[in-house]
């Protein structure tokens, strides 16, 4: 499935970044501003078929069969029916829009969930490792054994620069895995990258492709894990190519590194935090940079599927179909697993905040699904309270003591 960057807004019922919007999104919102009584539309036929058309429009899809265009219409229109009902709805902590994904089948949006943890046995070893802070500068207290400090009520990497080099942005622009399950690859580059901001003040586009192509221990565009990428980069000499030499395609090939004409991240680090602590992860953050983290966002429980299905597959469903479409706010949802064996999806966190207006406490994560998706491509997430497991698979990347 041929993919398209877009960009989605965000609904008005609560408070959020103003952000680009998706060309069928703000046709919507433009409909829904002119019309006074919003529910009827749900019934309006003529309002789905014109909706849909502009949304054919703007993301041009070859549908194989006139069944199948009847398939993804049907999808569709429950899409866009949840995105009305949120922007009618008032005690919403997040709101659900259109955008690329939004004629998905579920088995299309399940490829895009490709983080793989390894057997629960393998995730006891929680060790505390010797970390360089120097010249990271950003290490709390408590890690250097001293009088703990009061973390800032909010803190974002993405507004962040590198100390030695203040034109050099912490985290790179949003990129976008296309229709490939290469989140844990994302992510992990995400951590390098910034590693490398901080130690070197250089801003650079480390490849995902290589990460993808050639880490044995990962599966290339069905999934992987942080370690065994960690592992490949550390068996290649810490070697990573630039994206622009080895350019992200979407799919699995031969390996086609080369060391030369990319970067060597020098010998790192890795600690896998303790699940369940907010506070532990809050520290980490600030002390050695953005973490990656696997998470659940739903899954496609269909079919044979259904036997194994880590939750209710209602619940289930309604969860995938929420992540995929959110456009802003605080995720939140009932009947997510709390088994980090079930997660099914990489991202990484850049920081870290409260909603005053909402009364709660979030994460912002980094996602790999285009800067068109959710808040200029980041989430929100509740933070304290395990939300879809993001409090229970957190990794770090650091510089080794000397």
């Amino acid at each position: 499935m041929k993919q398209f960057i877009l960009s989605i807004c965000l609904l008005l019922a609560i408070s959020y970044p103003t952000i680009a919007r998706d060309p069928s999104q703000t046709m919507l919102m433009n409909y829904l501003a002119r019309v006074s009584d919003k529910r009827a539309l749900l019934s309006n036929e003529t309002f789905y078929r014109t909706m849909f058309q502009s949304f054919r429009n703007d993301h041009p899809r070859q549908y194989q069969a006139p069944d199948n265009e009847t398939t993804h219409y049907q999808i569709f229109q429950n899409r866009l029916k949840e995105a009305v009902e949120s922007n009618i709805e008032s005690n919403l902590t997040f709101t659900v829009g259109l955008n690329k994904f939004s004629d998905w089948k579920p088995k299309d949006l399940q490829i895009l969930r490709g983080n793989r943890p390894p057997a629960s046995a393998v995730r006891t070893n929680y060790g505390m490792v010797a970390f360089s802070r120097t010249p990271r500068g950003r290490a709390s207290k408590k890690y250097n054994n001293q009088t703990p400090v009061i973390p800032p009520a909010t803190f974002d990497y993405t507004t962040e620069v590198s100390k030695l080099n203040t034109s050099v942005p912490i985290i790179r622009p949003i990129r976008d895995q296309g229709y490939c399950g290469s989140c844990y690859a994302f992510a992990i580059i995400t951590l390098f990258e910034a590693q490398y901001a901080f130690h070197f003040g250089q801003a650079v586009n480390m490849s995902d492709q290589q990460i993808v192509d050639c880490s044995t221990g990962d599966y290339g565009c069905v999934g992987g894990y942080f370690d065994t990428s960690f592992a490949y980069v550390q068996s290649y000499a810490w070697y990573l190519n630039s994206a622009t030499d080895y350019p992200y395609k979407a799919v699995a090939s031969t390996c086609s590194a080369k060391k030369t004409g990319g970067w060597s991240v020098d010998t790192s680090v890795y600690r896998h935090l303790t699940p369940g602590n907010a506070s532990a992860m809050q520290e980490a953050l600030l002390a050695f940079g953005p973490l990656w983290v696997s998470l659940y966002v739903g899954s496609d429980c269909s079919g044979t599927a259904k036997s194994k299905c880590p939750v209710d597959p209602t619940a289930a469903s309604r969860i995938m179909h929420a992540f995929q479409s959110y456009t802003g706010g605080i995720f939140k949802m009932d009947g997510c697993v709390t088994s980090a064996a079930n997660n099914n999806h990489a991202m990484v966190i850049v920081g870290y905040g409260h909603d005053p207006n909402l009364g709660l406490d979030y994460w912002k994560l980094r996602n790999s699904w285009s800067s068109g998706w959710g808040e200029d491509g980041y989430v929100r997430i509740q933070r304290g309270v395990n939300m879809c497991n993001v409090e229970s698979d957190a990794f770090l990347i650091a510089k080794p003591a000397p």
